[in-house]
């Protein structure tokens, strides 16, 4: 590298908050934050936060930044001096989707294809970024008109940037550091499901699902931190799960391992993490993997779960679906099957009219009118070793995508089966495109974290309907 020579040194607590970084050579950020313990929220001055855990407050160079979220904990608004800057919108994967003039268009994987802005006396947006992908990987970007190499490092980051090892160091528009975009109005990267400061080194949301978690590694349960602290051999694609750069350069940063996985494993020493468990083959020569020595997957042997009596389990959920009747249309019905380890589950969406009711009684003439919700409300179920609603088969239905088993899993489907629970007092209304029983399906999936791991099934009608909760 050439320019002026710089060194920095990191303090960290024992849940792995970064508490300050300190300049040992030349001219670089510092940067000092107190953090709770007991919450691993910053309690500097100036930051404060929300009951589910979000950044609504924080300083902001010459202004104060707010921040609003919306019921899915998502970053809506963001303020400076109280005045709105700008306002976004998502779509049912997470996937920021417009924010002020622009908006956002993505592929099937999340991968980001191109960005269009808003023209003055115009229905049509004008294209404003581009991506182009082949076979998962990045091969060409436009940027206002102007096509470039991508000529991206391994972590993902523009090459163009000079930047600290958390990201710092460029502040313009349409930088890119591992996989996140810069977002000038929050003065953070958008990073799919949260936002990241390279400023503190932290994401300013918690992990809404955990699942990066393991059990060999506390500081991995911090909901805070970014990739463990470790930003110089690590990427976090989707804000979810740390993944080592040299399993993505070696797999594209799109692919369905490397951009949509959150269950990927990640050892700590010796050679390079790969999906489902660790690869001994070390790395080539400049990090870049040794393609000579691909090797099979050994899995990372982890203290499983127990219960009843510490007995080891693993659990499982599989989506499934079957045929349903709806005329004119082809139509399925989507559920979960599970297994906790003790007991097998079904869980799915059902309207509470088993058949439509018409017409009702209106509360002025009590005349018949006609009921803008003949189904009622769409009605959430679990059911233990029992296949649930009438036609279903679970061990004889179509199966979409993998089957998810291990220990790990065992903490999806707990969230899952708490999320049915905790639904039925929501006022959703069902309707046959949606929201409907696969809507439903969808949503679980992504309560327990895992629908980054499916596709939608064949004919899943109102699998991505708004479900607004």
């Amino acid at each position: 590298m050439t320019g002026p020579q710089w060194g920095l040194s990191w303090t960290y607590d024992g849940f792995g908050n970064r508490l300050a970084q300190n300049v040992t050579k030349g001219t670089a950020p510092v940067v000092s934050l107190s953090i709770s313990a007991a919450t691993n929220r910053i309690t500097t001055p100036g930051f404060t936060y929300d009951a589910a855990g979000n950044l609504v407050q924080w300083p902001g160079g010459t202004v104060t930044m707010g921040a609003e979220y919306d019921v899915d904990g998502r970053l809506s608004v963001v303020r400076w001096d109280g005045v709105e800057r700008e306002r976004y919108y998502y779509d049912a994967r997470n996937l920021r989707v417009a924010g002020g003039v622009y908006y956002q268009v993505y592929g099937l994987s999340g991968e980001f294809l191109g960005e269009y802005q808003a023209s003055a006396g115009s229905v049509v947006p004008s294209l404003w970024r581009e991506r182009v992908y082949f076979a998962g990987r990045l091969v060409a970007k436009e940027e206002h008109a102007t096509s470039t190499d991508p000529n991206t490092d391994r972590l993902g980051s523009l090459r163009a940037a000079r930047r600290y090892p958390f990201g710092e160091g460029n502040n313009a528009d349409n930088d890119e550091f591992a996989t996140y975009r810069k977002d000038t109005s929050t003065q953070h990267d958008y990073a799919w499901h949260r936002y990241y400061s390279a400023t503190w080194g932290r994401f300013s949301s918690p992990d809404p699902y955990q699942n990066g978690a393991r059990a060999t590694n506390p500081q991995s349960w911090n909901a805070y931190s970014y990739v463990e602290n470790d930003p110089v051999n690590s990427m976090d694609p989707t804000g979810l799960t740390r993944l080592t750069a040299e399993y993505c350069q070696w797999f594209g940063w799109q692919d369905w391992e490397c951009g949509n996985s959150d269950m990927t494993r990640v050892a700590e020493s010796g050679g390079s993490a790969r999906a489902g468990g660790w690869n001994p083959c070390p790395a080539g020569p400049g990090f870049l993997p040794n393609p000579s020595c691909m090797l099979p997957l050994i899995p990372i042997a982890l203290p499983p779960p127990s219960k009843g009596g510490g007995a080891e389990i693993e659990c499982e959920i599989q989506v499934k679906y079957r045929p349903v009747s709806v005329p004119g249309v082809n139509a399925v019905h989507v559920y979960l099957w599970m297994n906790d380890g003790v007991n097998q589950w079904v869980a799915e969406g059902k309207p509470q009219n088993a058949s439509p009711i018409l017409f009702i009684e209106s509360p002025v003439t009590g005349e018949p009118v006609p009921n803008p919700y003949p189904w009622g409300k769409l009605v959430g179920q679990k059911v233990s070793n029992a296949p649930g609603l009438p036609g279903n088969n679970p061990a004889g239905d179509a199966k979409a995508g993998p089957t998810l088993r291990s220990a790990d899993i065992c903490l999806s489907v707990d969230r899952i089966l708490q999320a049915v629970d905790s639904y039925n007092d929501r006022q959703v209304y069902y309707r046959p495109l949606g929201p409907n029983s696969n809507t439903f399906a969808h949503w679980l999936l992504k309560m327990g974290g895992v629908n980054h791991r499916f596709r939608r099934p064949p004919d899943a009608v109102g699998w991505n309907a708004p479900f607004n909760l």
